[in-house]
């Protein structure tokens, strides 16, 4: 009698054979090359850009410079330190004349106080860009923050010769002009900072501090109680008017002004 052979698979198994019989395949040797002869795109032959999309672009996507650039401000917004600096860094290799992306680098050295990394990238935003006052004031901030007054105060004029209206070139003047000792001079720098824009809380408590220093009581008062209506949650104008007030011996006045103070820095 004929003896029938009998699949043991059935139902969706069977169809799933009947579509891709595996009819001699049982127990034949193993390619020494993986999927050899498989073809992974079984169906590119009918695309008529099948040979344009046979070999894509290396990373195409991260080769794109505002991509990069987004990817490396996500990573800094959410304290991803390390990935942040390894997008810019890539960004700055592809688009070396990414001046955003070179400042925004810069801000993120001095963050973690790589004082010189951050004056590296500056000195190349300065080289690619040199017409740009912006750049000059941020280095020579950065100068000054790192003490480097005589260097801050070049950036800086040089800032002022091309802009003379430059309210931040002005007003970081004063800050090296105040931290030289230069008082009358620092002085008349936020003033004419404030002239351009008086906006400024900054500037304000700043001129407080060289006018208290110049013997300025009243010049000093009205300056840091703009301070204080400009920016309510810093506690620092409050502070000096506190010392002033006592200077003054205006004694309740002034403990008023260190309790309010206190209570700013605390919320």
């Amino acid at each position: 009698m004929r003896r029938s052979r009998r699949s043991r698979i059935t139902g969706r198994e069977y169809a799933i054979a009947e579509l891709f019989d595996t009819t001699g395949l049982e127990a034949e040797p193993l390619s020494s090359a993986p999927d050899e002869a498989f073809p992974l795109r079984p169906f590119a032959s009918g695309n008529p850009y099948h040979e344009e999309l046979a070999n894509p672009p290396v990373n195409a996507l991260e080769d794109d410079p505002v991509r990069l650039h987004r990817r490396a401000r996500r990573a800094a917004r959410r304290g991803r330190r390390t990935d942040a600096l390894s997008a810019y860094r890539e960004l700055l290799e592809l688009a070396p004349d990414h001046i955003e992306g070179r400042l925004e680098l810069a801000r993120l050295y001095e963050s973690g106080d790589a004082g010189a990394e951050a004056l590296g990238q500056l000195d190349e935003a300065v080289a690619s860009a040199p017409g740009r006052v912006d750049l000059l004031v941020a280095r020579g901030a950065l100068h000054g923050r790192m003490k480097d007054y005589r260097a801050a105060e070049e950036d800086l004029r040089h800032a002022i010769a091309t802009d003379p209206d430059h309210a931040d070139a002005w007003f970081n003047l004063g800050v090296v002009q105040l931290r030289r000792g230069r008082l009358a001079d620092a002085v008349g720098s936020y003033r004419r900072s404030l002239a351009t824009d008086d906006e400024q809380p900054d500037a304000w408590y700043y001129l407080g501090e060289a006018l208290h220093q110049l013997g300025d009581i009243d010049g000093a008062t009205q300056a840091l109680e703009q301070a204080s209506a400009q920016r309510p949650s810093d506690p620092r104008p409050y502070q000096l008017l506190g010392r002033i007030l006592d200077r003054c011996a205006r004694t309740d006045e002034a403990k008023a002004m260190y309790r309010k103070a206190r209570e700013v820095a605390q919320r």
